[in-house]
Parts: C-alpha cells; sequence; structure tokens
C-alpha cells in the first residue's frame, strides 16, 4: 500500500517539498495529486522532491516504492499538511523529526505500513497541536529504541492508544508525552520499561490525566526521573511503590505541582545515589502524610525547594524522625534544604532516649567549622536541669571563657557572652523573651523539662567557636559538670530548614536508654 497524505496550498501558485533524511536507499514514485505527471525518486535531495501547485486547494499526495524516510523538522513547509491517510508500506527506517512541527495536521492513521525496521520516534509527532485523532495500532514499535518526545506538546489529544506498544528495546522515555494537557487517559500499563534509562519529563504538565497505572514500570536501569510527572495536576493518586529506583541519579522535580495528589507511597525509594532532590514535591499542595526520614540522602548535593509550598506534606511527627535519622548521616557539605512550613518538635523531648550526665564521661563537643561560620544562629537545646547542680553550660566552646549561656556559681544570675551579637533568648517557643536573666536561671536549674533557645546568635564574632569546637553537653569541667540529662539538640542559620534556615546539626539524640 501506497503512502498516502492530504495538504493544502494557500496562494496560486505554490511550491510544496516533501523533506527526507540522508539516509536509507529510496526507488520511488510521487504522484501529487494535481493531474500532472508523477515524479522519481532516487535520492533523499531529489529536485522532484518540490512541486509546483498552480492553484491554491488540498491535493492529496501518493507515493509508493522505496521511501525509508520523511523528515519536516519544525521546518520547510510543514503547515501544509492536513493528514496522512495511511502511512503506506513503503521501507519506513526511521522517524526522528518526522511530522514535527505539522502543527496543521489533524489525522494520522498509520495504516497498512510496516514499521518493523524503525529505530528512531524522537520527536516523531513533536509540536502538533491539530492532531485530534491519532491511529497507532498498527505501529510495530519491536526495534525502536528512542521515544523521545514522540508526542511532546500534542494538546490536543484526549485519547491516546499505545497499548500496543512493544517497548522492550526502548531506552529512552523523556519526555515521550510531555504537555499533552488534554489527555484525560492514558493506558501504558503494558509498557515493558527494563532498558529504559531515562524517564525525565515522561509525563511532565500531562495536567487533565486523572488515572495513570506506573506500577508495573520496571525502573530498575532507570537514572533520570526529573519532572517525570511535574504538573500532573489532575492526579489525585498515583502509585509508585514499587519504582526500583537504586540506579537514579536525579529526582530533580519529579512529583512538583502535582496539586492533586493527597497521597504518596515512597518508603521504598532507593535514594543513595541521587544527587539531585531539589523541588521534587514542591507545590504539592494537598499531599499528606508524607513518609521520608528513611531515605539515604548522602549523596544529595542540591534539596532546594525539596518542600516548597507543599506545606502539609510532612507531619511533625515525620519531620523529627527526619531530621533525626538524616543527622546521623555523612551528608555533602553546604546542601540547601527547604522543607515548606513543616515544623519540628521543639517542646517535647523524646523521653526514650537521652543523654544522662553523671559526672565527667558524656561530653558532647562537635566541630566548630560550621558553626564558626555563622553570622545568624538559632540554637535550641532540651534537656532537664537539676536543682543541686547550679553551674551549667548551655552553649559555649570547649575552650575557655566564651560561652553564649551558662548558670553559675548558685548565684541566680547567668552568663551571657557580649562577643555574639545581641541574641534572643527564649524558653519552649512559647516566652517572646526572658524578662531578666534571673528568670532565665530558674529555668536552667529546675527539675522539669524545658527547651531553651537563643535566636540570632552571631558566631563569627569569635573566632574561638571554630578552634576550640563546639560544646553541647553539660559535663565541661570539674566546676561545670552537669547532672541533668540531655534530650535533643538543634542548631540552624539563616540559610534554611524548613522555615527558610538550614539545618547546622539536626537533633543530635542519644541512643543511651533511661
Amino acid at each position: 500500500m501506497a503512502f498516502i497524505f492530504k495538504v493544502t496550498t494557500t496562494s496560486s501558485p505554490q511550491t510544496f517539498t516533501i523533506p527526507c533524511y540522508n539516509s536509507g536507499t529510496f526507488n520511488a514514485t510521487i504522484d501529487w495529486g494535481d493531474g500532472g505527471p508523477t515524479s522519481s525518486i532516487t535520492a533523499y535531495n531529489d529536485a522532484d522532491l518540490a512541486h509546483s501547485y498552480a492553484t491554491a486547494g488540498q491535493y492529496t499526495i501518493t507515493i509508493t516504492g522505496t521511501f525509508p524516510n520523511i523528515y519536516f523538522n519544525a521546518s520547510g513547509d510543514r503547515l501544509l499538511v492536513d493528514e496522512v491517510v495511511d502511512l503506506g508500506d513503503v521501507g519506513w527506517t526511521r522517524f526522528d523529526r518526522a511530522f514535527w512541527g505539522c502543527s496543521n495536521m489533524t489525522a494520522f492513521n498509520v495504516g497498512t505500513a510496516d514499521t518493523s525496521g524503525v529505530t528512531t520516534m524522537f520527536r516523531t509527532f513533536r509540536s502538533c497541536p491539530g492532531l485530534t485523532s491519532l491511529d497507532l495500532s498498527a505501529l510495530n514499535t519491536a526495534s525502536v529504541t528512542t521515544m523521545q518526545e514522540m508526542f511532546f506538546g500534542c494538546t490536543s489529544l484526549t485519547s491516546l492508544d499505545v497499548s500496543g506498544f512493544d517497548t522492550s528495546s526502548v531506552t529512552n522515555m523523556s519526555s515521550m508525552f510531555q504537555s499533552c494537557t488534554n489527555l484525560t487517559s492514558l493506558d501504558v500499563s503494558s509498557f515493558n520499561t527494563a532498558s529504559v534509562t531515562t524517564m525525565y519529563g515522561m509525563f511532565a504538565s500531562c495536567s487533565n490525566l486523572t488515572a495513570l497505572d506506573v506500577s508495573g514500570f520496571n525502573t530498575a536501569s532507570v537514572g533520570n526521573m526529573s519532572y517525570m510527572f511535574q504538573s500532573c495536576s489532575g492526579l489525585t493518586s498515583l502509585d509508585v511503590s514499587s519504582f526500583d529506583t537504586s540506579s537514579v541519579v536525579s529526582m530533580l522535580s519529579m512529583f512538583a505541582s502535582c496539586s492533586g495528589l493527597t497521597s504518596l507511597d515512597v518508603t521504598g525509594f532507593n535514594t543513595a545515589s541521587v544527587t539531585r532532590i531539589d523541588y521534587m514535591f514542591s507545590a504539592c499542595t494537598n499531599l499528606t502524610g508524607l513518609q521520608i526520614s528513611g531515605w539515604d540522602v548522602s549523596s544529595v548535593i542540591d534539596g532546594s525547594g525539596f518542600l516548597q509550598n507543599a506545606n502539609n506534606a510532612l507531619s511533625t511527627q515525620e519531620y523529627n524522625n527526619t531530621l533525626r535519622a538524616w543527622s546521623q548521616q555523612s551528608v555533602q557539605s553546604g546542601v540547601t534544604w527547604h522543607f515548606g512550613d513543616a515544623t519540628y518538635d521543639e517542646t517535647h523531648p523524646d523521653t526514650g532516649y537521652y543523654l544522662d550526665f553523671d559526672g565527667l564521661d558524656d561530653n558532647m563537643i562537635l566541630p566548630g567549622t560550621d558553626f564558626g561560620s555563622s553570622t545568624n544562629a538559632t540554637l535550641y537545646k532540651t534537656f532537664r536541669g537539676n536543682t543541686g547542680d547550679t553551674q551549667q553550660i548551655m552553649f559555649g566552646t570547649n575552650s575557655t571563657g566564651t560561652w553564649i549561656l551558662a548558670a553559675q556559681s548558685g548565684s541566680s544570675s547567668t552568663t551571657l557572652s557580649a562577643a555574639v551579637g545581641s541574641p534572643v533568648y527564649r524558653e519552649d517557643a512559647t516566652i517572646p523573651s526572658y524578662a531578666d536573666r534571673a528568670a532565665l536561671f530558674t529555668a536552667l536549674v529546675d527539675d522539669t523539662d524545658h527547651t531553651i533557645g537563643i535566636e540570632e546568635a552571631d558566631l563569627s564574632a569569635n573566632a574561638a567557636w571554630v578552634s576550640g569546637g563546639f560544646y553541647i553537653g553539660g559535663e565541661h569541667s570539674t566546676l561545670f559538670n552537669s547532672t541533668g540529662r540531655l534530650y535533643a539538640w538543634a542548631a540552624v542559620d539563616t540559610r534554611l530548614d524548613g522555615r527558610n534556615r538550614d539545618l547546622l546539626e539536626n537533633f543530635m539524640i542519644s541512643r543511651k536508654t533511661a
């Protein structure tokens, strides 16, 4: 069967040229549909691929013989194409960029075509916004290795039947359906994705999809899932629980702007190799119950925008769990994170775990490099003081004389260092600031649980924070040998933590039980 398609010229006379790519052997005859002589084609750039129509109108072009490709590539006379009636059996070997930019084409039928020899469908129908009918039921895709951007920008399609696709050889599905904004249904449940290495933007901006079954996808070889479901705002559920993400390096904006999702199970994600996680859940405005505390983030170099405007995604308890778990990992330095409006519990200690200070053997001294560079630090410490111990160091260096806060010698007063700017002191996040030092002292040495907070401290003002190390224990010396308990510790500065601050140390909880 011949390759048959229709074009419409708009002026008299007007030349229409069939573009081809320098690949394969051409030995074809073209009937231009205007009653004139036919053309014999023997090369991809044959002069007879151009034809002048005397009068404006619609013409049916018929090609027989061997014609291995067509290559509009978003250029030439692509806007004159109306319809492909039958792709025909003419020895097709490639469809990359074939009908890219044929924005006035409204219908396409594979018909009698034999496409078993086609290896690439890169951008085959990209930017064909006029397509409303696309019959691919006879398309043989067994040899195809790339379907990248195959349907990108087919904005008028409301349905697309790809259920018969053989995708066993496909390695690239990036942006395959991107910006098919009016698709309401899409069945990819039979896709064999075992060979696929990238799903970058595969369903991005398919904003009217209400259901998508990817639960059977084999993603073991996939390295890039960036933007995969970005702006699929019509989806209310999505099952990715079986995804094998062990090879994934980037999850950048993977679910960004999936504003209809209310839940998402990613607990099984293997993120050990992931470096980009920025904006992954940004603008998932209805997402709740997200659980990420079990993730390995040791390779992540960018977490900016991670949960920006996904303000209900993390519960307080899960944020607590996440900070505690991630703080124990060996993470990359200088990583920026955004946790939306998630809040961690600064008031109620985890009473299952604490450091029980009882002498000089449980000090906690941290390297001071990161702390020493902070010009606007916020520090929190959840602890229980002891009325019999009136000499407590809350925050200080592991050298003499530089404390932010300490209780001194039973004098019902405190030492506040002048070398840290003008910090604000808070207790349990409920008192705007202590009325006086005596009030603060009372909190330091009683027998109840407290969270002491210091905000806006400039640690860079004194080099001792770097050279001496950062001391957060309770047993610094013979004089300061606290007998209270340390439940939790957090330090942030103005860079980021979910409330636009960066965690320097995330909830260091001891594993020494009560």
